[in-house]
C-alpha cells in the first residue's frame, strides 16, 4: 500500500493524509472515538498511527456490528484526550496536507475536530479549512447514480427520452435487473419500511409508527413529544410557526390540527 500512497502524492503533488475512525455513536459532541487510523504521505515517506481507544460511554450491540470494537478490546487502552496532543503536532499542526478518506467531509473531519476542542487543543478548528478528498465524492461524479447513468451501466444502451413517461420505463427496466442480482438467501429489505413518518411538508412534526406518539422533528423542542410541552408553550410554538412567511400551507394545516387536538 505504501508504494501506491507515495504514487498518488506524487501525481497529485500534495501532502496526503487518509484518515479513519469509529466511535461510540454519530453525535460529535457526546459520542467518542474508540478508533483512529491516521497515514500521511508525502511521496517519500509513510507516516501512520494505528489506535484503539478506551472510552467511557458504553458501546451499544447495534454499534458493535457496524464496526467490530467491543469494550473488551478497549480496555486499559489509552483515552483520546491522552493522544490528542501528539496527534494534533504529528498530522495537523503545521501540515498543509489534504484530507483523504470515504465520506470524510460529513463525519470524520468534523468529529476529530470536535474530539480535538473538547481535549482542549487550541487551534484545531483550522483542520476544517484544509482541502479534502472525499473518495465518495469522487466515485459519485465519475459514476453518477441518477436514472439515466444507472440505466446505461446495468442495461449497456442509453435511455430513450422522447417522452416524460419514458423515465418509469426505465425506472422499471432498472428495477427488473436489480431484482435479478439480489441472491435468493439475501437479506436486502427490496420495500422501506418506515418506523417513522414526517407530518408535514416542512418536516416540523414526525410520529412513531408504532406507539403513535408525535415528537418535533426539528427546531428548539427536537425529538420532544409534542405532549410534554405545556399548552402555553405548545401554542407559543405553533404560533410563532403560522406567522412565518417561509413556511408551507400544508404544515400550517398541520399545525392548526395539532393545536385543536393535541391532547385527545
Amino acid at each position: 500500500m505504501k508504494d501506491i500512497l507515495n504514487d498518488l502524492a506524487q501525481v497529485l503533488k500534495r501532502d496526503l493524509l487518509f484518515v479513519k475512525i469509529a466511535t461510540t455513536g454519530l453525535d460529535i459532541v457526546s459520542d467518542e472515538i474508540v478508533y483512529l487510523y491516521l497515514c500521511r504521505t508525502n511521496g517519500v515517506n509513510v507516516d501512520e498511527v494505528n489506535y484503539l481507544l478506551d472510552s467511557d460511554i458504553v458501546l451499544k450491540e447495534e454499534v458493535i456490528k457496524v464496526h467490530g470494537i467491543t469494550t473488551d478490546l478497549i480496555e486499559g487502552k489509552p483515552k483520546f484526550q491522552e493522544i490528542a496532543s501528539d496527534i494534533y503536532t504529528r498530522f495537523f499542526k503545521d501540515s498543509n496536507a489534504v484530507i483523504c478518506g470515504y465520506g470524510i467531509n460529513s463525519f470524520t473531519v468534523p468529529f476529530i475536530v470536535e474530539s480535538l476542542s473538547q481535549s482542549n487543543i487550541k487551534g484545531s478548528s483550522k483542520i476544517l479549512a484544509f482541502d479534502t478528498l472525499d473518495v465518495h465524492s469522487l466515485y459519485a461524479k465519475l459514476y453518477p447514480n441518477n436514472l439515466a447513468s444507472v440505466y446505461e451501466r446495468l442495461l449497456g444502451q442509453k435511455m430513450s427520452n422522447v417522452e416524460l413517461k419514458d423515465d418509469v420505463v426505465a425506472t422499471v427496466k432498472v428495477l427488473d435487473v436489480l431484482m435479478d442480482k439480489i441472491p435468493s438467501n439475501s437479506d436486502i429489505s427490496i420495500i422501506e419500511k418506515q418506523d417513522e413518518v414526517y407530518l408535514d411538508a416542512d418536516k416540523f412534526f414526525k410520529r412513531n409508527i408504532s406507539t403513535n406518539i408525535i415528537y418535533f422533528a426539528k427546531g428548539k423542542y427536537l425529538n420532544k413529544e409534542i405532549t410534554s410541552l405545556s399548552n402555553h408553550d405548545f401554542e407559543g410554538y405553533t404560533s410563532w410557526l403560522l406567522k412565518q412567511d417561509g413556511v408551507s400551507k400544508n404544515t400550517k394545516d398541520i399545525c392548526q390540527y395539532l393545536i385543536k387536538n393535541k391532547n385527545k
